[in-house]
C-alpha cells in the first residue's frame, strides 16, 4: 500500500475505503462513497435533474446523430452492468439524482461524445453530492517522474484501460446517490437509473494498489515454492 496520508481528512477517506473495500469473485471491487458528512443534508435533486434532462432531450432531439451516439452510450453500460434500470419507478425521489449532459469531442479518434455526470449540482438544501464526499489524496503519477523513468530503459510500453473509471462499483447501499435520470424516446416516462459504478480518480488509484500489492505478494509466494 502508499504510505499513510498525512492530511487529517484524507486519512478519514483512506479509512472508509479500506474498511468497505470488497472484491468479488470476477475481481471487481466495490467501495463505498467517501461521505465527509450526513448525506441526510442533501436536499431534493429530483427537480433540478428532471429539468435539465428535459433540456438534454430537446438538444439530443435536434441533433439524431448525437441521439443516436448517446443511446449508443446507456445501452452499453447498462449491456455491461455499469448502471441498472430502477423497477420502483413510483417510489419517492430520494438520494441524489445526478445532471448529465452530452460533451462532443470530434477531434477525438475513438470517443467523440462522452457522457458527462455533475455531481457538484446543487440541491434544495444548497448542498451538492460533492460538497459531502471527501476529495481524498491525488494518487495519479506525476507526469515529470513517468517521463523520467522513460530514460531508464531502452524499451518502453503505453496502454489504456478501457472505462477504467467505470469498473469499480459502489456499495449497494450508497447507489441511491448515483442515480439519474433517461429515457429512449420522448413519448415513454422517465426512468429512473443508478450507476452501479464510480468515478472518482480516489477511487481508482487506491484499489489499483491494493491489487498490485496483492499480485507482488502472490508472485513472491510462487516463486518460494
Amino acid at each position: 500500500m502508499l504510505e499513510r496520508p498525512v492530511n487529517s481528512t484524507a486519512r478519514e477517506c483512506e479509512e472508509i475505503f479500506v474498511n468497505s473495500l470488497t472484491r468479488d469473485g470476477t475481481g471487481r471491487y466495490s467501495v463505498d462513497l467517501p461521505f465527509s458528512a450526513d448525506p441526510t443534508e442533501l436536499g431534493d435533486s429530483f427537480k433540478t435533474a428532471k429539468r435539465r434532462f428535459l433540456y438534454l432531450e430537446r438538444k439530443l432531439k435536434a441533433a439524431p446523430q448525437l441521439r443516436l451516439e448517446y443511446d449508443a452510450i446507456i445501452k452499453e453500460y447498462l449491456a455491461k452492468g455499469y448502471i441498472s434500470l430502477l423497477r420502483d419507478d413510483n417510489s419517492p425521489p430520494s438520494g441524489y439524482y445526478i445532471p448529465h449532459h452530452a460533451v462532443c469531442r470530434n477531434d477525438k479518434a475513438t470517443t467523440k461524445v462522452r457522457m458527462v455526470k455533475d455531481a457538484s449540482a446543487k440541491t434544495e438544501s444548497g448542498k451538492s453530492l460533492n460538497d459531502l464526499l471527501y476529495p481524498g489524496e491525488n494518487l495519479q503519477n506525476d507526469l515529470f517522474l513517468i517521463l523520467l523513468d522513460f530514460c531508464l530503459y531502452p524499451v518502453a510500453f503505453t496502454s489504456d484501460i478501457h472505462q477504467m473509471f467505470l469498473q469499480i462499483y459502489v456499495n449497494e447501499k450508497h447507489r441511491m446517490f448515483q442515480k439519474f435520470l433517461f429515457r429512449f424516446n420522448d413519448s415513454s416516462p422517465l426512468s429512473k437509473i443508478t450507476r452501479m459504478s464510480g468515478s472518482k480518480p480516489r477511487k481508482r488509484g487506491s484499489t489499483w494498489d491494493e491489487d498490485s500489492l496483492r499480485r507482488a505478494m502472490e508472485a513472491v509466494q510462487n516463486k518460494r515454492k
